[in-house]
């Protein structure tokens, strides 16, 4: 687990298992998006995974959640990835 404190304060946090790949959480705390945050909390999560040894990374996000709006890009030499939609 990654956190961003700024003079004691949480503002971010983000965390992966070394088990499976899989970044289960990336939370910035409303107010202080777009100050990358969430990209650097992220760049953690995937370098320890990679250097874990995974090369498939997933962080997925729920359509009810500030998440899917968010403007975070994939790091360099990431794709992003959409699972069908059921019907």
């Amino acid at each position: 687990m990654w956190v961003w404190d700024e003079d004691g304060e949480i503002l971010g946090i983000s965390a992966g298992t070394v088990d499976t790949g899989w970044i289960w959480a990336l939370f910035v705390r409303p107010g202080h998006e777009g100050r990358g945050i969430g990209r650097a909390l992220l760049a953690a999560a995937c370098d320890a995974l990679i250097m874990a040894g995974f090369r498939t990374l997933r962080l997925s996000t729920d359509p009810d959640t500030r998440a899917p709006r968010a403007s975070i890009a994939p790091p360099a030499g990431a794709k992003r990835t959409a699972r069908p939609k059921a019907n």
